[in-house]
């Protein structure tokens, strides 16, 4: 049972991966790296539905692929409800999933489809295990279920995430992806980085003495080049007519003792040193951590309220929500938190629906690819002025701008970006976001939670990144359990 990567390249219109030698073998190996980086794409490539544009894969084992989104019920639900054995209890018990969740599967929550998903891959124990994004829309306690069902996973675990809880805790390597360069290491997030950046730095600084000393090698060969040089023209016997027998005679005598040929030998071997250098200087090649930083446009909306939502219920299937008056001033950013199906994306929505102001921004969960689609004409049809802005704010955020506009299938990620950059350009008065650091990579969200937390116009906040929300918000709305079914927001 493993899973073998031997010299691995494949590209679509530029290099994705080169020569990637790599094994997974039992326990749990993250892939981290920027959106578009190729995660998902190797991924595509271990289990077949992508071919290698040369190199091997060699994948020994049965394996579940748990994809970022969730289209359809798993096939395996049904067979986990009806099973009484006791194993299939602590996964039923340990996931809280419900009987009634198979018959009004379209209106589950992200977080309970999410939880199904992976529940019912964990059932089927395959020998090999892997989870694209498994965190996303989890709440903060079916996150501690996941690990802890993922701590006693027996076979050969891959996991992408941002979730920096699980890449510590779970894996035992690490590889990086950066197009086209890739780096595979036997520790977990956190102790791999800290290596991998001290490496960097050591190479950084004898790239540097290596840059400094060549420059000096450089300098001094000219220096003997030009004597060499000189020497050359002193023992030409060109334009000496041919009755300067004594000129003659003394080029001769220069040429036998050897004297002016001294410049010549220490020419030769500078040049030798330089091409030993210069070959030392190629491989000395690092790659910083990239550091991303944006800033979000804003005007401050002249309204007293950006919305005001009048106290009501919201049904949600047999579920009901309900509320006082909600209203959010110029400045307010609040943060609505809450357990999964409990109603928060419904309550967005809803406040998305009933909100005045002409310059808003509603990014939901998940775009599907037919939104990607249309968005991305969109796009396409801007003057070259705001397209520019667009590439600006992307490369800041860590992503190819050209590629991820002319890509036919952008990540999730990159479309969230892509919606996060098209907003910058317009001046906000009103940001409603519902989990946008969902699909994004480490960077991202770390320069998103900069920028959203020195942006001072409205902000209706949806995420279970408490940490996230802590430095964002200033507010909070709380959606709590009252009975069964039965859920109230409170403003906190």
């Amino acid at each position: 049972m493993s899973i073998v990567l031997n010299k691995l390249n494949f590209g679509f219109t530029e290099p994705l991966f080169e020569d990637i030698n790599c094994r997974f073998d039992r326990g749990w190996s993250s892939i981290v790296g920027p959106n578009g980086s190729g995660k998902t794409s190797l991924i595509n490539l271990i289990i077949g539905r992508l071919k290698p544009d040369s190199g091997t894969v060699s994948l020994n084992g049965d394996y579940i692929y748990c994809e970022q989104v969730v289209n359809m019920i798993p096939t395996d639900f049904r067979e986990l409800l009806d099973d009484h054995a006791s194993s299939a209890y602590r996964i039923k018990n340990l996931f809280n999933l419900k009987e009634e969740w198979i018959e009004r599967w379209d209106k589950l929550s992200a977080g309970e489809q999410k939880r199904v998903q992976i529940a019912a891959a964990i059932y089927r124990s395959p020998e090999i295990l892997i989870l694209d994004e498994p965190t996303n829309h989890l709440d903060l306690e079916s996150k501690e279920q996941l690990l802890s069902a993922l701590l006693v996973y027996k076979g050969i675990g891959i996991i992408i995430s941002h979730e920096r809880s699980f890449l510590d805790k779970l894996p035992y390597q690490t590889l990086f992806l950066e197009p086209p360069f890739w780096d595979l290491r036997a520790q977990a997030y956190s102790e791999a980085i800290i290596a991998r950046d001290s490496e960097q730095a050591f190479k950084k600084t004898q790239r540097e003495t290596l840059y400094k000393d060549l420059k000096k090698i450089k300098k001094r060969a000219s220096h003997y080049r030009n004597l060499a040089n000189a020497a050359d023209k002193r023992k030409s016997k060109k334009g000496i007519s041919n009755g300067d027998h004594d000129a003659k005679s003394k080029i001769d005598a220069a040429r036998i003792s050897g004297k002016d040929a001294v410049h010549g030998k220490l020419l030769n071997q500078l040049q030798g040193r330089i091409k030993q250098d210069q070959k030392k200087l190629e491989d000395c090649q690092f790659k910083n951590r990239p550091s991303f930083d944006f800033s979000l446009k804003y005007e401050p909306s002249r309204r007293k309220n950006l919305f005001r939502l009048e106290a009501g219920t919201i049904l949600m299937g047999e579920k009901r929500l309900s509320f006082n008056n909600i209203s959010l001033k110029a400045e307010d950013k609040a943060a609505i938190s809450g357990v999964n199906g409990c109603g928060k994306s419904t309550l967005l929505k809803q406040i998305h629906e009933v909100c005045r102001c002409e310059r808003t921004l509603y990014i939901p969960q998940e775009i599907y690819m037919e939104n990607r689609i249309l968005f991305l004409n969109k796009l396409l049809q801007l003057d070259s002025k705001d397209k520019g802005h667009i590439f600006t704010i992307l490369a800041s955020l860590g992503s190819n701008p050209e590629r991820v506009l002319y890509s036919e299938n952008p990540s999730p990620g990159e479309i969230r970006k892509l919606l996060i950059a098209d907003a910058i350009r317009n001046e906000l008065e009103l940001l409603i976001l519902d989990e946008p650091t969902n699909h994004m990579d480490l960077p991202s969200v770390e320069a998103l939670e900069k920028a959203l937390s020195e942006y001072r116009a409205g902000l209706v906040l949806v995420s279970h990144d408490k940490y996230f929300l802590e430095n964002t918000t200033n507010m909070k709305w709380e959606i709590s359990e009252t009975s069964e079914n039965e859920y109230c927001l409170n403003q906190i």
